[in-house]
This record gives C-alpha cells, structure tokens and sequence, in this order.
C-alpha cells in the first residue's frame, strides 16, 4: 500500500513472547520509493514459481492460504484489518511527515491507488448508503 516496491518488505524479524509463541514485529526500513519514483506493485514474489511480483488480490490471498497451509478466512481479515488501520491513520501521518509536498502528493496517490485501500472505500461507501453513517471515510 505505501509503495514499497524494492523489496524492504523482506526485511522482519520474529518477537517472542515466550518460547513457543512467536508473532511478527513491526516493520522497519520501509522505504515508500512511490514518493520518489514512479512504479508499482511490491517487493515480494509470494511463490517460489513467481515470475513477476503480485499484487494481493483475492485471488493470491486463497492461492496463498493454500500454500501456507491456513485458512482463507484468517489470512483475509488480517489483510481487511491492516488495510483498514492503514486507511484511517497513513494519510494524516503522511500529511505530517517532513516529506516534501511533491513526495506527500506521490505517496498518497499511490495509496489511494492501491486495489485493497479503493475495495475497502467502495464498501465503507455502500455501508453508508445503506445507512451505517457510523463508518466513516477518511481523506
């Protein structure tokens, strides 16, 4: 979603909390180059037989639960809530940042690009106008 094409996404690093329980840290050395360059997609290939990067559309989140051996189910609503988080909070954060004006233009074009950021607008959209004022839509 933030235009990290170059293949920084590789870099994680697991957090134990105790000796059988690992989860992902946060991420770091995000580098948003869509601020600087034109481009797209990510910096992984999800597959091993990949051949170019893919972008994560329905259709690679099953083929990927598939091969990860978890379910579909899961894997989509951990995608829909980082999505969602990324909506409410990366715009105002990129707003605030020291880039400058042309980098935060990029940055958040390519963000609002993005085919999971427009699916989760288009459905907040028709949540509100079915009469769930409750959701709202960021900038």
């Amino acid at each position: 979603m933030i235009g990290n094409f170059d293949a920084h996404v590789k870099n994680f690093s697991l957090l134990y909390e105790t000796a059988t329980a690992p989860c992902l840290s946060p991420t770091y050395d995000i580098v948003a180059y869509s601020g600087y360059l034109a481009g797209e997609g990510n910096g992984l290939k999800f597959f091993p037989d990949s051949k170019e990067r893919e972008k994560l559309l329905p259709a690679i989140v099953r083929r990927l639960a598939n091969f990860l051996g978890i379910p579909e189910k899961a894997l989509s609503k951990v995608i829909a809530d980082t999505v969602s988080t990324a909506v409410a909070k990366w715009p105002k954060a990129i707003r605030r940042s020291e880039l400058s004006r042309l980098q935060k233009i990029n940055l958040l074009t390519h963000f609002k690009h993005n085919p999971s950021v427009e699916a989760l607008r288009k459905r907040k959209k028709a949540a509100c106008l079915r009469g769930r004022p409750d959701l709202e839509l960021p900038d």
